[in-house]
């Protein structure tokens, strides 16, 4: 199950580029540095927050977005297929056809 999972991601997504992707935009972002008026533990910390952010919105670029539209043509589509399991599953009749 996971490497089909991977190889859908692949399809989307290189690893490679999506870590190009990540180091694109922690180019982009300034982390604040230590100063006499912070202490450590909260510069740290909000620098590791940061760094969380920035990997979870080049995630969500990733990601596709879903709109109703798609779920609509889900929908029709899975109707489609019962109504075809339901006539293929329904009783042998070699004069029928």
């Amino acid at each position: 199950m996971y490497q089909k999972y991977r190889e859908m991601t692949d399809m989307f997504w290189n690893i490679d580029e999506l870590n190009r992707h990540l180091a694109s935009i922690q180019a982009r972002r300034t982390y604040v540095a230590a100063s006499a008026t912070g202490s450590r533990n909260t510069v740290s910390e909000r620098n590791r927050r940061k760094k969380l952010n920035d990997k979870l919105y080049a995630l969500r670029e990733a990601v596709p977005r879903i709109s109703k539209a798609d779920v609509e043509e889900k929908d029709h589509l899975r109707l489609e297929i019962e109504g075809a399991i339901s006539a293929l599953s329904g009783p042998y009749n070699p004069q029928g056809m």
